[in-house]
């Protein structure tokens, strides 16, 4: 088992999600993104994030994101704009 390999914890995190199980995604996300600069982790999670209500942290994390070199910034700005029309509860 290689325990720094990025996509196997974030395949975690989306079955675990599925599952209902939000605090196990959420820990399989945190690892994945500590371990990974990759900016389809970042948008996987803020996704993840933005599901669970938790808006300003989603979009934290895409502007962080985006400020990065190289990002892709179609599907993030894309996320940015769902997250900053959302009505808060």
């Amino acid at each position: 088992a290689r325990p720094d390999f990025v996509m196997a914890h974030e395949t975690m995190a989306v079955a675990l999600d599925l599952t209902g199980d939000a605090r196990g995604a959420e820990a399989e996300f945190q690892l994945a993104q500590r371990l990974s600069t990759s900016k389809y982790t970042a948008l996987n999670y803020a996704t993840f994030l933005a599901r669970n209500g938790r808006y300003d942290e989603a979009l934290a994390l895409v502007r962080r994101t985006l400020a990065q070199p190289g990002a892709n910034p179609a599907k993030l700005l894309q996320l940015e704009q769902t997250l900053v029309t959302t009505p808060r509860p």
